[in-house]
């Protein structure tokens, strides 16, 4: 059992953005490689995630939410993006869980959903506070 305290950290909802739209829609004036370029400057990174630790998710994840909210994207956009800011392997996570419901398309929620179960579970966090202490 998780520590309540710590549960926000394994929910989707927590990482949801503020535009929840399901179709692509791109901002007035910009392009998907525009937009990429944005995100990318705002999480500081060039680097895609590859799951290789952890709670390196909860990083990558909240970083990305805050840069597609602060580029005013929704997570139609999002969605897609994110598949182009994580490494081959990750991005096979992805497609599993596309491929779970094939008539419909992938949400930014079960993206979301599909890494937190695949990269992180309440183990990691316990065990990440308890090497702290």
């Amino acid at each position: 059992m998780v520590d309540p305290r710590f549960k926000g950290l394994l929910s989707p909802a927590r990482y949801r953005l503020a535009l929840r739209g399901g179709r692509l829609h791109l901002p007035r004036g910009n392009s998907i490689r525009g937009i990429r370029a944005d995100v990318r400057a705002l999480i500081h990174t060039s680097r895609q995630f590859a799951g290789d630790t952890p709670l390196g998710l909860v990083t990558f994840v909240g970083n990305f939410q805050t840069a597609c909210d602060g580029s005013g994207l929704n997570e139609g956009t999002a969605v897609t993006l994110l598949q182009y800011s994580v490494t081959r392997e990750v991005l096979g996570v992805l497609r599993r869980a596309k491929d779970t419901h094939a008539t419909r398309q992938l949400t930014y929620k079960r993206a979301v959903r599909a890494l937190l179960n695949e990269y992180l579970d309440g183990d990691d966090v316990v065990d990440h506070l308890q090497s702290r202490n």
